[in-house]
Order: structure tokens, then C-alpha cells, then sequence
């Protein structure tokens, strides 16, 4: 096929796909448009915006707004690509099958690195809430407190794990939407809290450099694009919209969902590394004060909101694997001991690697920016060609020194504390 023939394509009128997709919708539960848009941004609001402040202090005050807006820009717009590129031409759909067997195991591993970053961010807040519980109650005892410090990430792991057990074994979608709107309201009073501490008695901005150091800026590039992983769970969520086309409307899901997002992490990223400067923790929400019991309860709120919220994320690779085991795991108990597997290794993978802030990093880097920014590319490369081939350049030199600085900086750290 030649250019002419894919752009021929792309002029289509695209009413006969979205009435192949309706049909394909008819014998499935599926989503209102309220429902959508409630999944969709709580998938997208998650433990990476929590670390965008650590991203603008890599990449420089001004210079994280430039490349927050660009990548999130970009990011949507090969999404709307992908969406309209969901029913292909014939001469593709050959290759339909190795193409869909790769995508998912991308998909798969990608969600997989999302899930450990939550275990490790839940973990991280309730570390400080526990050890200023056991302070409380015996300040005294230095030791304890210190025996807190070292191991109670480890151990809150395990101790989180039969609750996302719990909230993980749901498998209706429509109480997966009621679960998620719980979680948006829990992250949004955190999130308004959060929000009034760091806006208020602002040190002057003049303090912090506009752009920081090339060496730092691939961990900002990693963090700001897992910041946006939730993109990943649009084609799933759009599959079970009933309204297709009121979902990529110019004022539809798609479109309401990324502009309310981006004005939040603008504002986060902006207003956090502003008011913590140079000392800016792996997530902002560690920076806020240990002895105020509003504070104190701000991270337990945020942290079980992302606990509430893990079933959404933990959805996509679990039904990917039902669809391809269902003869296997045709009973509600089977499938719950799969997931209790599935969720022991992820734990498992998250205490590798308990540092939030390189995690996040890496993961953005490595797995996040293959599936969101090049992929989707490579599939229109034929219809504009300088275009995409400048996407999947960014994406790749993104990809590379993203996960490259990610993966020093981690062994750098494990040294430092071997010493």
C-alpha cells in the first residue's frame, strides 16, 4: 500500500468503525460516560504526580513546566492516534496477532512496574504515619524507633497485602467505578490539603534555577511520563464505553479528563518544588510535617486512596491473562488465587528496588515511554512520516538515557548504603 493509499485511509469517514465497535460493545457491561471519565482520571491521577515536585527540582523550575506540557501534549495526542487507529487496514491486519502478542506483554510489564511503584509509595507514607504512632505512644524508646526507620517498609508491605488482596479480588466494573469515585474524593481532600500547606508562605522562586543540569533532566523526562502512565488504560476503558464517539469527542472523555489532569500536575509540580526547593522528597507528600496530626492523616489518606484506586491498574494485565486462561480459571476462586500470586510477585519485585523517586523514574523511562510514545508512531509512521519519525526519536533517546540514568543512580544509592 502505498503513502497515498494510508492517507486515502485516514480521510475515511470513520462511522463504519465505530459501528463495528458498538457491536462489539453489545454483549458487555459497559461504562456510562460518567463512569469513563471517573475510571479514566483516577487511572491517570496516581503516585507519579505525587513526584513531580522531584521532577521539576531535576529538570529546573521553568524548564518542568516546558517539558510537562510538551510530554503530556504529546502523549494525548498520540492516544487520539491510537484510538483512531484501532480498526487498521487490511493489509495490516496480517500481522494483527504477533503485533497484539507484543503489545501485551509491553502492557502487561508496563502495569506490572506501576503496581510495584504503588507498593512502594503506599509503604513509604504509612512508614511515616506508623513510626509517628509508635513515637507518640513510646518516645522514649529510641531503639524502637529506630528498628521502625530501617524495616517497617519491608514489613508495611506485607501488611498491605491482604488489603489490596481484598480491593483486588472485585471484578465487577461497576463497583470498580463506584471504588474509584471513593478514591477521587479521598485523593482530592488530601490532594486540597496537600495543595494549601505548600501554596502557603511561599519562599521567593528566585531562589531556584530555571533549568538544572542535562544529567538530571532523562529522571525528570521518566518521572513526568509515569506521571502520566494512567494514558495506558484508555484504550481498555474506551473498549467498554458505550459511546465511542462522545469518548474522543473535542469535548469528550478523552480531551475533559487530560486537561483537568494536567491543570492539577502543573499546579503540584509548580507549588511543590517552590515551596520545598533543594530539599524536595522522593514524593511531596514525605515533605509534609511529621508532628501535625492533619498531616499525619493527609498520607494516610492519599496512601489508601492509591490503595483503592490499584484495583484500576491492576485490572488491565489481570483480564489480559483471564481472556488467554479461561478454561483454566473459570471460577471466582481460581481466578483470586491467580491474583494472589500475581500480587505476591509484584511485592516481591517492589522490594528490589524500595526507592521511590528512582523507581519512578526508571519505570517511566523504561516501559511507560516504549508504550505511550512509540508504538503509536510506528503505527501511522506510513501516513506522516517526518512527524513520527521525530515521536519515536524523542521517545527513544527518552527511553535510553532515561533508563540508563535511572539505573546508576539506583546502584549508587544500593552502595551507598552497603558503606
Amino acid at each position: 500500500m502505498s503513502r497515498s493509499d494510508c492517507s486515502g485511509y485516514r480521510q475515511a469517514d470513520f462511522g463504519d468503525i465505530f459501528e463495528t465497535l458498538s457491536d462489539l460493545r453489545r454483549n458487555q457491561v459497559l461504562f456510562s460516560e460518567t463512569e469513563a471519565l471517573m475510571n479514566l482520571v483516577k487511572a491517570l491521577i496516581g503516585t507519579g504526580m505525587m513526584s513531580l515536585p522531584f521532577a521539576f527540582h531535576c529538570a529546573g523550575l521553568w524548564t518542568g513546566i516546558g517539558l510537562l506540557l510538551f510530554t503530556v501534549f504529546l502523549t494525548a495526542t498520540i492516544t487520539f492516534v491510537s484510538l483512531c487507529c484501532e480498526i487498521g487496514p487490511a493489509w495490516l491486519k496480517r500481522h494483527s496477532n504477533t503485533a497484539k502478542i507484543f503489545i501485551i506483554i509491553e502492557l502487561c510489564v508496563t502495569q506490572l512496574g506501576i503496581c510495584c511503584v504503588y507498593f512502594v509509595f503506599i509503604a513509604e507514607n504509612t512508614k511515616q504515619v506508623f513510626l509517628q504512632f509508635f513515637l507518640l505512644l513510646i518516645n522514649s524508646l529510641h531503639r524502637l524507633s529506630k528498628a521502625v526507620v530501617s524495616y517497617t517498609i519491608e514489613t508495611i508491605m506485607f501488611l498491605i497485602l491482604p488489603f489490596i488482596l481484598i480491593v483486588c479480588s472485585i471484578r465487577k466494573l461497576r463497583y470498580l467505578a463506584f471504588i474509584a469515585g471513593i478514591a477521587n474524593i479521598m485523593f482530592l481532600i488530601a490532594f486540597g490539603l496537600t495543595l494549601q500547606y505548600i501554596m502557603r508562605d511561599l519562599p521567593p522562586i528566585s531562589r531556584l534555577p530555571a533549568f538544572n543540569s542535562f544529567s538530571t533532566l532523562p529522571l525528570a523526562f521518566g518521572t513526568i511520563v509515569f506521571s502520566f502512565e494512567g494514558i495506558n488504560l484508555v484504550l481498555p476503558i474506551e473498549n467498554r464505553s458505550r459511546n465511542p464517539r462522545r469518548f474522543i469527542a473535542p469535548v469528550g472523555t478523552l480531551n475533559i479528563a487530560c486537561l483537568f489532569v494536567l491543570v492539577i500536575y502543573i499546579v503540584i509540580g509548580f507549588f511543590g518544588y517552590a515551596k520545598f526547593g533543594f530539599d524536595i522528597k522522593d514524593s511531596v507528600t514525605l515533605n509534609l510535617p511529621s508532628n501535625e496530626p492533619l498531616y499525619q492523616a493527609v498520607k494516610g489518606i492519599i496512601a489508601a486512596s492509591i490503595c483503592l484506586s490499584y484495583p484500576v491498574q491492576f485490572f488491565v494485565p489481570m483480564e489480559l491473562l483471564i481472556i488467554r486462561l479461561k478454561q483454566h480459571f473459570d471460577k471466582d476462586w481460581r481466578w483470586f488465587w491467580l491474583a494472589e500470586y500475581a500480587l505476591t510477585c509484584k511485592i516481591s519485585l517492589a522490594e528490589l528496588v524500595p526507592h521511590l523517586a528512582l523507581f519512578v523514574s526508571l519505570v517511566g523511562a523504561l516501559t511507560c515511554s516504549s508504550l505511550a510514545l512509540l508504538f503509536p508512531p510506528i503505527m501511522e509512521l506510513l501516513i506522516e512520516l517526518t512527524k513520527n519519525i521525530l515521536i519515536c526519536l524523542f521517545g527513544t533517546i527518552g527511553c535510553i538515557s532515561g533508563s540508563y540514568v535511572s539505573i546508576c543512580q539506583i546502584v549508587a544509592a544500593f552502595r551507598q548504603e552497603a558503606k
